[in-house]
């Protein structure tokens, strides 16, 4: 499991990760829910002054590592973690996904096989690379040399791997209904909306 936290967050005036809700930081959710599926546990932060920040949070990482690649971006984000990670599949996720689903994330793990990449997919095109279960080799080299080039979108990650397994979410309601794996904390709205469904999940709702 590679989890990013090394962006700003300007709408919510601190590090996304470390933004509380009920209780725990934003990063302790997406933890505490898939860190028992995976054998590896690699968060990637901005610099040593957030790595000290993140430490305090999350003691059961095995590795935190800095941004090594530039210039900073969500893709070299996720270089840097791989380039630690030693197992052949990584999951790449955000910090800010409080509901992601661990039935969903061994379903990807499950069913990725020999492909490159086994990615969440809208109907209108839209991916969820950060909810994603990716080769390890593979996609580091790709992901290199695209850097290298100047790109450092997700799209043209998944675009030059050699075979990606695309999922339709409409298939993936059985692991995360209404879909709420996806939902993401990016400002005051979204975390009033998240506390409300946390508030739910208590209720066994």
């Amino acid at each position: 499991m590679i989890v990013l936290a090394g962006g700003r967050s300007s709408r919510l005036g601190k590090d996304k990760g470390l933004i509380v809700l009920n209780g725990r930081p934003l990063v302790r959710h997406v933890f505490d829910r898939i860190a028992g599926i995976v054998d590896e546990r690699i968060v990637v932060v901005r610099d040593q002054q957030q790595l000290e920040n993140f430490r305090q949070t999350l003691s059961s990482v095995d590795r935190f590592v800095c941004d090594s690649f530039s210039p900073r971006s969500a893709l070299a984000g996720m270089m840097t973690g791989l380039s630690h990670a030693t197992g052949e599949h990584s999951v790449v996720l955000p910090c800010d996904s409080p509901f992601v689903s661990p039935r969903l994330v061994e379903h990807l793990f499950d069913q990725i096989g020999g492909c490159d990449a086994m990615v969440p997919r809208w109907p209108y095109g839209y991916i969820e690379p950060l909810q994603s279960v990716y080769k390890v080799s593979s996609s580091f080299e790709i992901g290199k040399r695209l850097l290298a080039e100047g790109k450092n979108d997700f799209r043209s990650l998944i675009d030059a791997l050699g075979s990606v397994l695309y999922v339709p979410v409409e298939s993936l309601t059985s692991f995360s209904p209404e879909l709420r794996t996806f939902f993401n904390v990016n400002n005051v709205e979204d975390l009033e909306e998240a506390t409300r469904l946390v508030g739910m999940e208590d209720l066994g709702e």
